[in-house]
């Protein structure tokens, strides 16, 4: 059956929700443009241990894209660092979600959502229990061509063990 209606990741996952596809327990969400050696049994594991609705991945630091400068009141550069590490939690695109949820989440949502900026937000809003499962290993987020171009390829497979 045709379904153009369930847009987003939120509404496509809604979507095999409703049809059957999900089944009623753990569903195990990993966006297909982040690459990596995450070990998906260690998060499942933490998100039962935890009872929890929602366990996101993030990692326990994000590299900034470009270089920052800092200012002065003068509009002088008195600091630039390229590409700097800020020690943030970053959502990697990977998550552990209590089918369950999505029952009622097309009546707060509608059918078009995103599953990272509106389905986890509303489950925090009401209360669910969302946990953070801390990722300290490298991840690289292929979400443009541009960036799968700029990948060093031999360090992609030296971080996921090959030689």
């Amino acid at each position: 059956m045709d379904t153009p209606d369930y847009t987003g990741t939120g509404g496509a996952l809604l979507n095999a929700y409703k049809k059957g596809l999900l089944g009623q327990g753990t569903v195990l969400v990993w966006y297909g443009d982040i690459l990596a050696p995450l070990n998906p049994q260690d998060l499942l594991a933490r998100h039962w241990e935890w009872r929890a609705d929602a366990t996101l991945a993030v990692a326990d630091r994000y590299q900034v894209p470009v270089g920052i400068a800092e200012v002065d009141e003068e509009g002088n550069i008195v600091r630039l660092e390229e590409k700097p590490w800020l020690p943030v939690k970053a959502t990697i695109g990977v998550l552990a979600l209590e089918a369950k949820a999505l029952a009622e989440a097309e009546e707060a949502l509608g059918k078009s959502f995103d599953i990272m900026a509106h389905l986890v937000p509303w489950m925090i809003r009401r209360g669910l229990r969302v946990k953070a499962y801390t990722y300290t290993g490298p991840w690289y987020d292929l979400g443009s061509l541009e960036r799968y171009n700029k990948l060093d390829h031999n360090k992609i497979r030296e971080f996921l063990g090959g030689e």
